[in-house]
């Protein structure tokens, strides 16, 4: 990715971790995510979304917990369509308890997240 000096675009970096994922190299996929966030790109949504769900698809629930902590934290946009099927791959993992609880926080932070980024761009007086 970086050997031919060309900076990858959003759309392609949100392809290669699909990809990875789907070939069954998860660490390659997290390896173009951690790329993404060292360099700056902009609009982190597209390809956050597709690591989560290849967390998902391949039952990293403790990966899973810290990266949408961490993509929470830096206001990425968590699609609705990735919360639908968080809660039926997690289901699938085991110690419901633990799961559902860790689903309704990260379900929680995201309504937090998405009203704060509403409220910060509305205009007063409008």
């Amino acid at each position: 990715m970086v050997k031919n000096e060309c900076k990858p675009t959003r759309s392609i970096c949100a392809l290669e971790i699909s990809v990875f994922f789907d070939r069954n190299d998860p660490e390659m996929g997290v390896e173009v995510w951690n790329y993404i966030v060292d360099n700056g790109l902009p609009d982190l949504d597209a390809s956050a979304n597709e690591l989560l769900l290849g967390l998902c698809n391949l039952r990293r629930f403790q990966e899973l917990k810290s990266f949408s902590e961490f993509m929470l934290d830096r206001r990425v946009k968590i699609y609705d369509s990735t919360m639908e099927k968080l809660p039926v791959v997690m289901c699938k993992i085991g110690n419901w308890r633990s799961v559902r609880d860790t689903y309704e926080k990260i379900l929680k932070r995201r309504k937090a997240s998405v009203y704060f980024q509403w409220a910060f761009h509305a205009k007063p007086g409008v």
